[in-house]
Order: structure tokens, then sequence, then C-alpha cells
């Protein structure tokens, strides 16, 4: 028996992405890698590369970290704490991220 197949015209669909922070509607997002939320170009901090550099929260991947300005902000004293635990302690690094990651639950 031969199938009978259709084809369908879909039309085009509008997304309209709002930001978790500000709620403003933005062309795209981009996603804080301490809470995790959704956030606008606005809304995200806009480190120097130097202050960026020696500091990344997940593996090397493709992506650039990202980060909403409070989690950064809040992030200061962990950021410092792992910076002097690198090398040491990988179990103590990791538990560093996740209090990070607990005090932007606020």
């Amino acid at each position: 028996m031969a199938k009978k197949t259709e084809e369908v015209l879909v039309k085009d669909v509008k997304v309209t992405y709002y930001c978790d922070k500000c709620g403003e509607v933005a062309p795209y997002l981009y996603r804080c890698n301490i809470c995790k939320k959704e956030i606008c170009k606005e809304c995200q901090f806009k480190g120097g590369y130097s202050e960026m550099t020696d500091w990344r929260c997940e593996p090397e991947t493709d992506y650039p970290d990202r980060y909403c300005k409070l989690c950064w902000e809040l992030g200061k004293p962990y950021r410092e704490k792992y910076r002097q635990l690198k090398g040491e302690h990988e179990q103590e690094l990791s538990d560093v991220i996740d209090q990070w990651r607990g005090a932007s639950k606020t």
C-alpha cells in the first residue's frame, strides 16, 4: 500500500524575548552563568578583557562566560576565594561556585 504524503506550509512565527532582570524586550538574550537567568545586553556585566581572562566559571567552551551585573558584584569575594584555591583544592572550588549560585537565588 502506498503512503500518502501532504505538504504543509508553516507561517513564520515571531518570537519575543523578555529579559528576566529588567523585563524589557530584547532581540536576543544571554544566560547568566551563575543565576541562569536570561538577560539582555544591557543587564549583562561588561567587564574588561583583562578582568575576565583570569576568571571562568565553567570549563573551557566555545562560548564566553556571561554574568548579570548583580551576580558579578555578588561574586567578588567568591572569585577572590576561588583564585586562592585554584590548583590546590578542586572540590572546594566547585563548592565555592555552588555557594555563589546559592547567593544569587535571592
